[in-house]
């Protein structure tokens, strides 16, 4: 049975029981956007089973909640939707690593993925992990 720790700002642990073979751990930074608490995370991805990807991420988000943090869905593109104003606050008031990470996931701009990639920060959430292993991958050397 694998453990996953998150350490940093966030501070939980957990265990797999099914599909993943070792333990994990996800270091943790909390950010104060417009008022509202945004986590961003590092750790080995390649240790990440994908079968516990799903179960994973969805322990940590119900954490991150449980602790009053803000899930940020990356695919908000109406403007009256809240994770829009998040992302057009954090653009606005050039927050980081935020920035660099939302310009790699949204507009896939090249040095912005280099930089995300070389710093290990990704939003800490199922669709910000996977986001990140998706520009980790095709940038892989």
């Amino acid at each position: 049975m694998a453990k996953v720790k998150v350490i940093g700002d966030l501070n939980v642990e957990f265990e797999v029981k099914f599909n993943q073979p070792e333990d994990l751990v996800f270091e943790s930074k909390a950010i104060n956007v417009d008022g509202r608490t945004i986590y961003i995370g590092k750790t080995d991805i390649e240790k990440i089973n994908n079968k516990a990807f799903s179960f994973i991420m969805d322990r940590i988000e119900y954490f991150i909640k449980k602790h009053g943090g803000h899930i940020l869905n990356i695919y908000a593109f109406k403007e009256d939707d809240t994770n829009y104003k998040i992302m057009d606050f954090i653009e606005r008031n050039k927050i980081e690593p935020l920035k660099t990470i939302l310009a790699s996931y949204r507009f896939n701009s090249p040095r912005a993925t280099q930089k995300m990639i070389n710093d290990e920060w990704f939003v800490l959430s199922k669709e910000g992990l996977k986001k990140y292993a998706e520009r980790y991958y095709e940038n892989k050397s």
